[in-house]
């Protein structure tokens, strides 16, 4: 189910460090591209998952969840990624 928020990959990621109390640094671009945290790569792009002719921006909705369940998130994207680090 959908929360109708948008965030790219990098934030995700750029998010999940801080709550360890780290900043990710990237370089490069595409294929190519890294993430550093400490001057040490942390991330590296795995060729079977980069899809560079994806959809720049993807939304997803909950509207069917809303209406036919009476659904809606209890928590933010921020709180998520806590929880799923800790």
């Amino acid at each position: 189910i959908a929360t109708g928020s948008t965030m790219t990959i990098r934030n995700f990621i750029a998010m999940a460090f801080e709550v360890i109390g780290k900043t990710v640094e990237f370089k490069g671009d595409g294929l190519d591209e890294l993430g550093y945290v400490d001057g040490n790569v942390v991330i590296t792009v795995s060729p079977e998952f980069y899809r560079p002719n994806d959809l720049k921006f993807l939304k997803g909705s909950a509207c069917k969840a809303k209406q036919r369940l009476g659904w809606m998130p209890k928590i933010t994207i921020n709180e998520m990624i806590k929880e799923m680090v800790q």
